[in-house]
């Protein structure tokens, strides 16, 4: 139980993060996003192989965002910085143990 309530913190700060970025070119977010989160889970949660496996699933999605080289960034409050770094910071602390 404890580790879906940090997964699901994760997925929350992380996605009230998100909401601030702005993704333009010929591969969606949506690539981009499940390959980062594909590769997070796989270094969290593998053996050693899987989680050579994940961080190169983790570098593809960051050439991905590269190859695009069309992202924005809107303003953000620190308020809500704050929040969604807490939340995964707290989820990152429930899932780990």
């Amino acid at each position: 139980m404890r580790r879906f309530l940090g997964l699901a913190c994760i997925l929350g700060g992380l996605y009230f993060l998100a909401q601030n970025i702005i993704f333009h070119g010929t591969l969606g977010a949506g690539t981009t996003v499940l390959l980062s989160l594909v590769g997070i889970l796989m270094i969290t949660s593998g053996r050693d192989q899987i989680r050579y496996l994940g961080y190169g699933v983790l570098a593809l999605a960051v050439f991905f965002i590269f190859l695009n080289a069309r992202f924005f960034l809107k303003p953000i409050s620190l308020l809500q910085f704050v929040a969604s770094y807490t939340a995964i910071v707290i989820g990152f602390r429930l899932y780990g143990g």
